[in-house]
């Protein structure tokens, strides 16, 4: 599956228990400088009415989407996690009895209620089969509930490139996504767990396509290379040639149209004969 990659080290999604626990101890934001959790949690705030929801966040980090939805109106929020470190900074930021935090394996979750909606940001790329993963989520899903992604998205500037090196020279782009998720991905993963895509869009455009890209990429591709054990020495041109793309971009945005470098895909239960798209 050209979404799927070995990460030289990292084989399952059980192997990156300890590297998150690293993170939340040493604070998410530290570890992901270039990632704005906000924008995720914006959008999926944005996707629906959360007024007397219950709500399982699949992944929940350390709550910061549990806690904007309870602030929304959810009547209940559920956040699983199987970090130590991330329920424990989590827990310590919250008192409301309709908060609810878990550390197990979100696989591992079979409670008895029934879900509206269940959101998971940045989690399905991390994970070794994202289809069981959906087929699993599913089944939490209370007959008429949605259920809320997000992951890095690849229609862009970024992905382009991206995947050029990590495909063709298997240069290893990212030490904790075991998949490079691309909408005919979701699409498939999205069909065998029984689901369709409702609706999709797309957030931090700067990431795909502009400055943020630059910035992320000049310290990443020399990384990369390095760990790869290639040459390096035309990095810089490379990282040259982007900004010349990202301004060009930037001054033609009616010609030029690619997506952000995040996506928020809406899924619901597919019908009898139903196509996942």
């Amino acid at each position: 599956k050209p979404a799927s990659r070995d990460l030289g080290g990292t084989k399952s999604n059980q192997d990156l228990r300890a590297f998150y626990d690293a993170v939340y101890k040493d604070g998410p934001e530290r570890r992901f400088s270039n990632w704005k959790v906000g924008q995720s949690v914006d959008a999926v705030l944005s996707s629906a009415n959360w007024s007397g929801c219950r709500v399982l966040d699949a992944g929940c980090g350390s709550g910061d989407l549990v806690r904007s939805l309870r602030a929304m109106g959810a009547d209940r929020v559920v956040g699983v996690d199987f970090s130590e470190e991330a329920i424990r900074l989590a827990s310590e930021n919250t008192d409301d009895p309709g908060i609810e935090y878990i550390c197990t394996d979100v696989l591992d979750y079979r409670p008895d209620e029934k879900f509206d909606a269940i959101a998971s940001l940045g989690t399905v790329e991390h994970l070794d089969d994202p289809a069981v993963f959906l087929r699993h989520l599913e089944g939490l899903l209370a007959p008429e509930g949605n259920l809320l992604l997000t992951c890095p998205h690849f229609v862009n500037l970024r992905g382009i490139a991206w995947m050029t090196l990590a495909l063709l020279q298997d240069v290893p782009m990212s030490l904790s996504d075991l998949h490079f998720v691309n909408p005919w991905d979701m699409a498939r993963w999205s069909e065998e767990a029984g689901l369709r895509i409702k609706d999709m869009t797309t957030l931090d455009y700067s990431r795909g396509n502009g400055e943020r890209l630059v910035e992320d990429f000049t310290k990443r591709i020399p990384n990369a290379l390095r760990d790869a054990g290639l040459d390096g020495a035309g990095a810089e041109r490379f990282l040259d040639y982007l900004r010349s793309f990202t301004d060009y971009i930037e001054a033609n945005p009616d010609e030029v149209r690619l997506q952000g470098a995040t996506a928020c895909y809406v899924l619901t239960r597919r019908s009898d004969g139903e196509q996942a798209t």
